[in-house]
C-alpha cells in the first residue's frame, strides 16, 4: 500500500535533496528545514513499519554523502557511527519482536515491559539458513536456477500466472519446516545458501563466488564513475553518486539476504530515482540557459 511505497521512495528524495543542497551550496534555512522534517518523516515511517534498514539506512547515505561532497570523515568517527547504528538496529529488533497484539495483551506498557536485548538475533540472520542446509539431511531437491527467475515472474499477478516461481526464502522454509509451512513468513536465504539450493553444494559455492565478485568488481566501476563525473563538477555527479551507494550495498545484502527481493528493492528504486534524475536534469539545464 502507500505506505510501503512511501518508505521505498522516501530515502531516494532524501538522498537528492541531501545532494543538490550540498552540490550547490544552498544556504537557505527553509531549504535544510524542510530536509530535516523530510528525514524526520522517513525515519519515523520506518520505525513504523519495524524496518531498521528503512530508519537507518538513510543515515547512511547521509554520512557518505558528506564524505564525498563536504568534507573527508575520519575513521574514527565511522567506526562511532557504525557502533552506534548496530546498537540501534539491535534495540530495534528486541523491540519489533516483543511487540505483539493479542486480545489478552494489546497494552503499549506490557510490550515494553516485555523487551528483552539478550535475544536479539541481528548476527544469526545468515546463519539460520545454513543449520539448516548443513543440517543432519543433505538438501537434493535443487532449483536449478528458479529462484533467480523468481525475480522476473513475481511481478506477473497470481490471476495470469497462478504457479509463480518459488523464491528462495519459500525454498529454504518448506524445507525447514515441512509439512508445518504456512507460508506466512519465509527465511531470507542469503546468496551463498540459494545458490546451493539451485546448484547444489559444489557447483552453488561456484556460483555464489562468481556473483559475489562481478558484484564487488561493478560496484567498484560505479564508484570510478563517480569519482570521475565528481571531479568534472558534472551533475551526472549525482546519479553516480546514487548508483554507487546502491550496488556498493548488494554485495553486503547478499550475505543475508534473498535474491529477488534484493532484485526487486534496487529495480523500485532505481527506477523512481532516474525518474527524478531526468526532472532535475531537464529543469537545471532550463535555468541555465535562462
Amino acid at each position: 500500500g502507500i505506505p510501503l511505497i512511501l518508505k521505498q521512495i522516501m530515502p531516494i528524495v532524501n538522498i537528492i535533496f541531501l545532494i543538490l543542497g550540498l552540490i550547490f551550496k544552498v544556504n537557505k534555512k527553509s531549504w535544510w528545514s524542510l530536509y530535516l522534517i523530510h528525514t524526520l518523516l522517513m525515519i519515523s515511517l520506518g520505525m513504523l513499519a519495524g524496518s531498521r534498514g528503512a530508519t537507518l539506512f538513510g543515515l547512511v547515505f547521509m554520512l557518505i554523502a558528506y564524505n564525498y561532497f563536504v568534507h573527508k570523515v575520519s575513521i574514527k568517527k565511522i567506526g562511532v557511527v557504525i557502533l552506534t547504528l548496530l546498537l540501534v538496529a539491535s534495540s530495534l529488533e528486541s523491540v519489533r519482536n516483543s511487540f505483539k497484539y493479542t486480545e489478552e495483551r494489546h497494552s503499549l506498557i506490557q510490550n515494553f515491559e516485555d523487551i528483552n536485548l539478550s535475544e536479539v538475533k541481528i548476527f544469526k540472520y545468515g546463519v539460520i539458513p545454513l543449520e539448516v542446509i548443513f543440517g543432519e539431511k543433505e538438501y537434493t531437491d535443487y532449483k536449478y536456477g528458479t529462484t533467480f527467475l523468481s525475480l522476473i515472474t513475481i511481478f506477473a499477478p497470481r490471476s495470469i500466472f497462478p504457479d509463480k516461481l518459488e523464491t528462495g526464502g519459500e525454498v529454504i522454509t518448506k524445507y525447514s519446516h515441512g509439512s508445518d509451512y504456512t507460508g506466512t513468513v519465509n527465511y531470507s536465504p542469503g546468496l551463498f545458501v540459494e545458490s546451493i539450493l539451485n546448484f547444489g553444494y559444489v557447483l552453488g559455492l561456484v556460483f555464489y563466488s562468481i556473483v559475489m565478485l562481478l558484484s564487488m568488481l561493478f560496484s567498484v566501476h560505479i564508484y570510478r564513475k563517480f569519482l570521475i563525473s565528481r571531479m568534472k563538477g558534472s551533475i551526472t555527479s549525482i546519479k553516480y553518486f546514487y548508483f554507487y551507494i546502491i550496488f556498493s550495498f548488494i554485495p553486503a545484502s547478499f550475505l543475508f539476504g534473498e535474491f529477488t527481493k534484493i532484485g526487486i528493492s534496487s529495480v523500485i528504486s532505481l527506477a523512481f530515482f532516474l525518474i527524478c534524475y531526468r526532472i532535475i536534469k531537464a529543469n537545471i539545464k532550463v535555468n541555465i540557459h535562462v
